[in-house]
């Protein structure tokens, strides 16, 4: 049996800001990337984890684009005030979801497939500024995101790389993995599904319970997720983090440079991320 700890923690940043903080209608659209051949940029090659993600939602109501392969550019995470495409792609869906290989070294981000005008990977503290309603341009939409890599939720980075930096400067909260991950193909999945299922369940506990677990094939594998929920103020922080979910609840808050986050783990072990 895997030993667990559950960290609740608030991260303060600065006086709250009064803009953008009112909540918006229903906003239920997706994008994904999932680039699966990555030899182009000199990293392994993935199975597909997003298919039936990317269907069940389509199913239920939802709108979105999902690329794969060398259709996967790294521009389309990168604000676009920064020289990228985010606006037209990432940033223009309420849920954003990327799926394949993290890196840490210096600095961590998304390793994607197939280079685009030269570029392979997106630093995300410094390049990636999703969900903006007033700063940045004010063109974000994003109110969620999916990382589906390993480390880029590793918690002793966790505020520089996702708050500090103001990667989510209009995102209500970061769903990803501490450590090494291993996923079998229909995670994503069971965890929307799921939370369609009531709505008093909430993204961070069906994120945790399923993530922790490799979905239902229990024996070869335990992750440690995490997941940072932030807000204008520490009682609207802690109220996504308790009970947003993906069809019910806080589903678009419309969050504008959020001041206060909280954020949980299973400590499953953190693997070899640095």
């Amino acid at each position: 049996m895997n030993s667990r700890t559950i960290t609740i923690l608030a991260v303060v940043l600065g006086a709250a800001i009064a803009a953008g903080t009112a909540a918006r209608a229903d906003d239920r659209t997706f994008y994904i990337d999932e680039p699966l051949n990555n030899s182009a940029c000199g990293g392994a090659n993935l199975g597909a984890i997003t298919t039936q993600l990317a269907d069940f939602l389509r199913g239920h109501g939802w709108t979105g684009t999902r690329y794969t392969g060398s259709s996967a550019w790294p521009q389309d995470f990168v604000e676009d005030s920064f020289g990228g495409l985010d606006n037209l792609y990432a940033d223009s869906k309420n849920l954003a979801v990327f799926a394949g290989h993290g890196y840490t070294n210096a600095y961590y981000g998304w390793s994607f497939g197939s280079p685009h005008n030269g570029k392979c990977s997106v630093d995300i503290d410094g390049e990636v500024r999703l969900g903006e309603r007033v700063s940045y341009g004010g063109n974000g939409r994003t109110s969620y995101v999916m990382s589906l890599t390993c480390c880029t939720g590793y918690v002793p980075k966790l505020a520089t790389v996702w708050f500090n930096s103001r990667a989510t400067v209009g995102v209500a909260q970061m769903l990803g993995l501490h450590g090494i991950s291993k996923f079998n193909y229909d995670e994503p999945r069971m965890v929307v599904e799921s939370l369609l299922g009531s709505s008093s369940r909430t993204n961070r506990g069906e994120w945790l319970d399923t993530m922790s677990h490799c979905g239902p094939w229990y024996w070869f594998c335990s992750n440690s997720p995490v997941v940072l929920s932030t807000g204008m103020t520490s009682a609207q922080a802690l109220s996504i983090h308790n009970t947003a979910n993906l069809w019910y609840s806080h589903n678009d808050p419309g969050i504008e440079r959020p001041n206060y986050g909280y954020y949980t783990y299973v400590d499953n072990g953190h693997g070899e991320c640095y």
